[in-house]
């Protein structure tokens, strides 16, 4: 895995400072058992993402239901106007 932070206003040491800092307490944090709760915290996440993604997916298939629908009723109003 990759992340990567672009400010470019901060100094590519400054940078290279605070990941340093930020790896070092990750490992001192993941040292003193840490480690559960960060897998805990991980499956929650995901859980909510996934969870997150089956309510988009469901919306975007009620908006595309309700589509057919007008596309329907629009046909059946054609059909009695002819």
């Amino acid at each position: 895995m990759f992340s990567c932070i672009v400010a470019e206003e901060v100094s590519q040491d400054a940078l290279a400072a605070a990941e340093k800092l930020g790896t070092g307490l990750a490992e001192e944090m993941k040292s003193a058992g840490a480690g559960a709760i960060l897998e805990a915290a991980k499956k929650q996440t995901a859980a909510e993402i996934m969870k997150q993604k089956e309510e988009k997916e469901a919306k975007k298939a009620k908006v595309e239901a309700a589509k057919n629908d007008e596309v329907k009723v629009s046909d059946v109003n054609s059909e009695k106007a002819s």
